[in-house]
């Protein structure tokens, strides 16, 4: 049942980030009159303006109108702000990103994918293959893909392919037909009690999926070959390295930044150019590629997607350069992708310095996984590492320094500390020659950063 029947105002508090912003697409693209707020104006809230969003500065009581009839709130929201405290108080329904995803979900025959890493990507991929085939899929996405100009892509079939996020256990609220698991490490610790509680969760959302659906399990991370034991119900199928993988990488090869793969689905060959870098890449390529799959996609369709995918943004995002040297922005925050993305810079660019730039996203995650951070930063060849950005709205404990980090870190040459943004253009200032690579890394205002201050 679609809960918004009836309902043609809808206001969304916290709509410059993208979840909310996407959500308010869906809507707008549906029929609704939709308003939003938040306490900064961005690029992605004047976009929204553009397309026919009412915004708002800041957050108010007076932003819930006479006909506002649903207000939907993201989590940096207190659940007793004085905004929703009043909607609730006229009677207006008051629901959350999450629960107002899951609603949308109900309503198509929904692909849901989650995992550690990878899921903004692999979603993308589904989402770009099945609309190159003619499937026209509503797309919900956690990152912005060229093709769509943001996150969204409004379609008009019974499909729907959303990122299902495990934060909070977000994407319990959701009601896939089908499930893509990209892989399952320990994260969000300061919501999760640990990988066991987290496995626990991951397998109370696979059995989400449908009897008639699919479950798409990467055969090479361990945490999801636990899983696997304890899922029946559903169809499952496999990718990876794993002999017996459904989809299974057989070659791999690195020629002028194209990966060129060999894949075998089944008795079926694949043969795929990936113009992202990384193996981490080559694992979101064949978990959308066995997806598509499933849902009848012609290999055609799947190797010339893939073919013509430049990446999304903020995920090895090159993104201009500064003082002779490449600019790369990505959103690694978590150990392993920190490593992957390191190692993926060092097989695009072998013969050319590899400058880290990378700033710890939210305290507890830094805290929890110090010595996972420390091992992955150590790989690095040079190593600036800026101090923790913490997240408002978020219970996250002790707090922890950068400087905690820096100590341990065994490596990389040059190796500095930088408080801001401010002092890591001063240390590049003097520590950048013409050829470099310059990755930075991290999910705060790191991004932002780098297109102020080297991005004109």
């Amino acid at each position: 049942m679609n809960s918004n029947e009836g309902v043609r105002s809808i206001h969304c508090m916290g709509v410059g980030g993208v979840g909310v912003a996407t959500l308010a697409r869906h809507f707008l693209h549906q029929g609704y009159r939709v308003s939003g707020c938040d306490v900064h104006d961005t690029t992605l809230t004047r976009e929204l303006k553009k397309e026919g969003v009412s915004f708002f500065l800041g957050h108010s009581s007076h932003h819930i109108m006479p006909d506002t009839e649903r207000v939907i709130y993201s989590d940096a929201i207190p659940h007793d702000h004085e905004e929703l405290e009043y909607a609730r108080s006229r009677g207006v329904s008051v629901t959350s990103y999450a629960q107002a995803l899951g609603e949308v979900t109900s309503l198509y025959r929904t692909i849901g994918v989650a995992g550690t890493n990878g899921k903004s990507t692999t979603t993308s991929l589904i989402g770009l293959i099945c609309a190159h085939a003619g499937l026209d899929p509503t797309v919900v996405v956690g990152g912005t893909v060229n093709e769509w100009e943001g996150g969204y892509r409004a379609g008009d079939s019974e499909y729907c392919i959303a990122e299902a996020d495990e934060y909070n256990k977000h994407f319990l609220e959701l009601h896939p037909e089908s499930i893509v698991i990209t892989n399952i490490e320990a994260e969000h610790l300061d919501v999760y009690a640990g990988i066991g509680e987290l496995q626990e969760t991951f397998i109370q959302f696979l059995h989400h999926a449908t009897d008639k659906g699919y479950i798409i399990l990467n055969a090479d991370d361990p945490v999801s070959n636990e899983v696997r034991k304890r899922i029946s119900h559903a169809n499952i199928l496999t990718y990876g390295t794993d002999e017996h993988a459904d989809m299974r990488l057989v070659e791999r090869s690195l020629h002028d930044g194209v990966q060129e793969c060999k894949c075998m689905y089944k008795e079926e060959e694949l043969n795929l150019r990936i113009h992202v870098p990384g193996l981490f890449n080559v694992y979101n390529v064949m978990a959308a590629a066995t997806c598509a799959l499933a849902y009848g996609v012609s290999l055609d369709s799947i190797v010339e997607v893939i073919d013509s995918f430049k990446g999304i943004g903020r995920r090895f995002e090159r993104i201009g350069a500064w003082h002779g040297a490449e600019v790369i922005s990505d959103y690694a925050h978590h150990p392993t992708s920190v490593a992957a993305t390191l190692h993926a810079a060092r097989e695009f660019f072998p013969n050319r310095r590899i400058i880290g730039i990378f700033q710890p996203h939210q305290h507890a995650r830094t805290r929890l996984l110090k010595d996972e951070f420390i091992r992955a930063l150590s790989s690095a060849e040079s190593l600036i590492l800026m101090e923790v950005y913490g997240v408002v709205g978020r219970e996250e404990g002790e707090h922890i320094s950068s400087k905690d980090l820096i100590t341990h870190i065994h490596g990389p040459s040059p190796l500095h500390y930088a408080l801001d943004i401010h002092e890591v253009k001063t240390l590049l200032e003097k520590e950048v020659h013409e050829g470099d690579v310059l990755v930075f890394m991290g999910a705060g205002n790191i991004d932002k950063g780098v297109r102020d201050y080297f991005i004109t």
